[in-house]
């Protein structure tokens, strides 16, 4: 297990090394990213994902020279999973980065609702990306996807009406007028 974890640790730090070079941390610290994270190095992130896949390569390969059959089929449906699990934390991860992102450019509007606005835009990239990810995964989302089109929905329809009725009693002077002559 110790050269297993070392194997791991030093495909980690290569890994992290090669994407801080591609500046991948200076260009989330540049657009406000490393918060849609928790403010860990994207680097970082990747590297542990590949340490751990290392280290379950390697197990299930001990497992398999002791001859543990029942480990073994465990082991090898985990680590056939695990691609599939990366790339849902990785969907989500990028859904993460595209909330902020987002939230960042609406912002820097002078609209007179930037705040409400880019935090709902925001939950909405972030809820729409979690689905996207547990879906991959292989979840049953159905009801999820539901709910959210009946609150987007019934979100459009209260929309309607506030404009509706805004417009409509801000020409009601002019209604009024038309309707005498």
């Amino acid at each position: 297990i110790e050269w297993t974890t070392k194997y791991g640790e030093q495909a980690k730090k290569l890994l992290t090394k090669v994407l801080q070079f591609a500046k991948l941390d200076e260009w989330a610290k540049q657009h406000n990213l490393r918060d849609a994270v928790g403010g860990v190095h994207l680097s970082s992130i990747a590297g542990s994902f590949l340490k751990w896949y290392i280290i379950l390569l390697f197990l299930q390969q001990s497992v398999e020279a002791i001859r543990l059959n029942s480990i073994k089929v465990f082991l090898e449906a985990v680590i056939f999973f695990i691609p599939v699990l990366l790339f849902a934390l990785a969907v989500f991860v990028l859904g993460l980065l595209l909330a902020k992102f987002v939230k960042n450019k609406i912002l820097a509007t002078n609209h007179k609702h930037k705040k409400s606005l880019s935090n709902i835009v925001e939950i909405i990239i972030i809820y729409l990306s979690l689905l996207l990810a547990l879906e991959r995964i292989g979840l049953n989302v159905d009801i999820l996807k539901n709910a959210f089109l009946i609150a987007f929905g019934a979100f459009v329809i209260v929309l309607a009406l506030v404009f509706g009725i805004t417009r409509a009693l801000a020409y009601k002077v002019a209604a009024k007028e038309i309707l005498d002559n």
